[in-house]
C-alpha cells in the first residue's frame, strides 16, 4: 500500500511538493488574483499607518528622553521587524506599538542616556 493513498483515506491533504514549498509569496499572491484594486487599498493602508506611527514614535522617543530621530529609526526598524515576525500571525497595532517602545528603550539603554 502506498503512503499517499493512506493519507487520502485518513483525511490529511497530501504534502506539498518542492516547487510549492519554495515558490515566493509574491508569485502565489499574483496567481490568486491580486490586482490594482488590492494594491490601491494596501497603499492607502500603508499611508494611514505611516501617518499615525511616525509622529507617535517621535512622541514616545521624546517622552523617553532620546531624540526624535532615534524614535524614527526605531519605528522604521520596528516596522520591518514587525512585518517579518508577524508574516503568518495576525498582529494588532498594540503589539507593534509596544515593539517600537521596546526598541526605543533598547536604544536608550545602549546609549546610556
Amino acid at each position: 500500500m502506498d503512503p499517499s493513498s493512506s493519507d487520502r483515506r485518513s483525511g490529511h491533504p497530501p504534502a506539498p511538493g518542492f516547487a510549492a514549498l519554495f515558490t515566493p509569496k509574491i508569485v502565489t499572491v499574483l496567481r490568486e488574483g491580486y490586482g490594482l484594486t488590492h494594491l490601491r487599498a494596501d497603499m492607502v493602508a500603508g499611508l494611514t499607518v505611516a501617518i499615525v506611527a511616525l509622529p507617535l514614535s517621535m512622541a514616545i522617543a521624546i517622552a523617553s528622553g532620546v531624540s526624535p530621530a532615534q524614535g524614527l529609526y526605531a519605528a522604521i526598524i520596528g516596522g520591518f521587524l514587525g512585518a517579518y515576525l508577524t508574516t503568518h500571525v495576525p498582529a494588532d497595532s498594540l503589539k507593534k506599538m509596544f515593539g517600537v517602545l521596546l526598541v526605543i528603550v533598547g536604544v536608550k539603554m545602549c546609549l546610556g542616556k
